[in-house]
């Protein structure tokens, strides 16, 4: 069973990501702040990071910075509300998130990005080997690159 850590301050948005992906098979924990899921990513293991990018503590861009240094080999899924010019999902991408959703999500795309993002190809791995059929919840299979939504990009 693959664990997420979800980092958003909007309590609505932490309770339902939470259900989608408890419902789906997934061990979830969730954070309200920026600062304290850096922390949190420093004392326990993950195989997935989903972050908000505006919060008020800890901007979801500055969370990928520093999430890479902490646990470079964990991929994450950036998410927003934000629309129009302010919307920071391509930047989030460009600072090495895999996957991106734009709120309000369906369970279907999130749970397409979240799958997606465990089975790219790991940093540092020296080949293109994807996470093993653990990391994939009973019930759900794995998508092929093409069945992507558009915009994502392999970590690396």
């Amino acid at each position: 069973m693959s664990r997420i850590l979800v980092i958003d301050d909007s309590l609505s948005a932490l309770q339902l990501t939470e259900m989608i992906l408890g419902e789906a098979g997934y061990e979830v924990r969730t954070c309200s702040e920026g600062k304290k899921a850096l922390r949190m990513l420093e004392r326990e293991a993950f195989d997935l990071v989903i972050t908000d990018i505006y919060m008020p503590d800890l901007d979801g861009l500055e969370v990928i910075r520093e999430e890479h240094r902490i646990r470079p080999n964990v991929p994450v899924v950036a998410v927003s509300g934000v629309t129009g010019p302010r919307n920071m999902l391509s930047v989030a991408l460009r600072l090495g998130a895999c996957q991106t959703v734009q709120k309000p999500f369906s369970r279907a795309s999130l749970l397409d990005a979240v799958e997606a993002a465990l089975h790219a190809p790991r940093p540092g791995s020296g080949d293109s080997k994807v996470a093993g059929p653990s990391a994939v919840p009973p019930g759900r299979s794995a998508r092929s690159p093409i069945d992507r939504p558009a915009a994502t990009l392999d970590c690396k």
